[in-house]
């Protein structure tokens, strides 16, 4: 009824109902008895769908909308924070509510006075990112460059910035005493990390080569070619090369997916809230692709969030994750391998 009303958003009582959809309490329950997050959420989509003309912006610009969405910003901040406890239920979609309200903020109706989040946040520990280089044209990426969500009618999608791999041969006698003396794991080959599932719809997340080409108009993602392979916890599948078989649960919103990948071996496995669901795929070889970056695909309204290992990980597996200390056991984190510079940090609005 929002997005119908929407189209004659100029009448001040369109505005009004509007900014009252976007109010919530300090406690973050809605103002309304009839506003509920999903209600925030699909007014907040509809209207960055509307402000896709100059006259219709400046009339949203000017009637209040983007400090209602401050106020979502700070209402459902507790949500977001690292280390919050793992969200279900309505907490998931005003964790929704929040990412849609900071990306529309930045980069739809930055107003006077609004500080971009780019400026505003610490990236420092982040080493890897979902790159904005490698990334399809309507996917949104938040500020710390970890979190992606599409709200586009097409199957977008998005590389990491960092590729793991073999531990290449050293090229000369001085790097290999330089990498000896640095701290290596006991096994230096396997990684992981952890993406938190924010809608239960069709995403297809594991890990892609740089061979892997994204073919959004035509629903081609991760796990679509030879040169990748994915987990799509919706419809309980694995893809490889275009085909699916069986595999796991159906995936539900607040659920956290591990990514745990032997390279050596070529084994893959997925995790489930820390419980292993199996190996998925073994004794992969990609011929001319020795490095796999990790990678999503992301069909309408579907959204989650990537940890490389710049937080603690919700649900470590088994062997638990390497300390640093040389010799240890333990998986590699991505975030381990990665290195980004300043700029390379900044994820600059569309």
């Amino acid at each position: 009824a929002i997005g119908a009303a929407l189209v004659t958003a100029g009448r001040r009582n369109v505005r009004d109902a509007t900014r009252e959809e976007l109010t919530v309490k300090p406690d973050c329950r809605p103002a309304g008895a009839e506003t509920y997050p999903e209600f925030q959420l699909h007014a907040l989509l509809t209207l960055e769908k509307f402000a896709q003309t100059g006259d219709n912006k400046r009339r949203i610009m000017d009637s209040g909308v983007p400090e209602a969405l401050v106020r979502l910003l700070d209402a459902f901040a507790p949500l977001a924070r690292p280390g919050a406890a793992q969200l279900r239920g309505q907490d998931v979609v005003r964790r929704e509510v929040w990412f849609c309200a900071q990306w529309a903020l930045d980069n739809v109706f930055p107003f006077p006075g609004w500080e971009y989040t780019f400026r505003r946040i610490d990236v420092s520990r982040v080493n890897v990112m979902l790159s904005s280089n490698d990334q399809t044209e309507f996917l949104k990426v938040s500020a710390d460059g970890l979190e992606a969500r599409n709200d586009a009618n097409s199957f977008e999608s998005v590389r990491s910035t960092c590729a793991v791999g073999l531990t290449p041969p050293l090229p000369t006698e001085a790097a290999a005493r330089a990498a000896a003396a640095a701290p290596q794991p006991a096994r230096p080959d396997v990684y992981f990390f952890e993406v938190t599932i924010m809608t239960g719809g069709v995403m297809q997340i594991g890990w892609a080569t740089q061979s892997t080409q994204f073919f959004a108009d035509e629903g081609g993602g991760i796990g679509d070619d030879e040169f990748s392979f994915a987990l799509d916890g919706c419809r309980q599948f694995v893809w490889h090369r275009g085909l699916s078989r069986p595999y796991g649960p159906r995936w539900q919103p607040g659920d956290v997916i591990g990514f745990w990948f032997d390279v050596p071996r070529g084994d893959m496995r997925f995790y489930l809230n820390g419980e292993d669901l199996g190996l998925a795929f073994a004794g992969i070889r990609v011929d001319g692709s020795p490095t796999f970056y990790a990678a999503g695909s992301f069909m309408a309204f579907q959204h989650a969030r990537f940890n490389f290992g710049s937080e603690p990980f919700a649900f470590p597996p088994p062997e638990g994750v390497w300390s640093g200390e040389p010799g240890a056991p333990g998986v590699i984190p991505v975030n381990v391998r990665g290195s980004l510079s300043a700029q390379e940090r900044v994820v600059v609005p569309k």
